[in-house]
């Protein structure tokens, strides 16, 4: 009998513990919480370069051989950013190989949709510059 009370007393507790660990995980999201302008205009820029970096990789002929440039050198890694619109815009210089093996200098341009957060949710459009 005792045997049986403390095997359900211990499913008890784990079903307890997972609903409140599924509870924090759920409930305990803030960053989905719009930003302010100022907050926008600040926040990190790091996906958007990321994202940009993955579409010029694709357009590569050797992406391998991909290395960025200059866009670190610039403030919000190059990034121009619309708070009204939710719209960025950011510039890659980059070096890579291209078909002869010989190394080439360009820039690369890609503009995002964002959501609240600046996280990009949408590629707008992208040149070779």
């Amino acid at each position: 009998m005792n045997n049986k009370k403390s095997k359900t007393t211990r499913n008890i507790i784990i079903v307890i513990i997972a609903a409140l660990l599924i509870g924090w995980g759920l409930l305990g999201e803030d960053d989905k919480t719009p930003m302010t302008q100022e907050e926008y205009k600040d926040a990190s820029t790091f996906d958007l370069h990321y994202a940009c970096e993955q579409i010029l990789k694709e357009k590569l002929d050797d992406e391998d051989s991909y290395e960025s440039t200059d866009s670190f050198r610039y403030k919000n890694n190059g990034a121009v950013c619309d708070f009204d619109k939710k719209e960025c815009s950011i510039v890659i210089g980059y070096s890579a190989k291209n078909l002869y093996g010989g190394r080439v200098k360009g820039g690369f341009f890609c503009k995002f949709k964002t959501d609240d957060r600046k996280n990009p949710t949408q590629l707008l459009g992208w040149s070779v510059i």
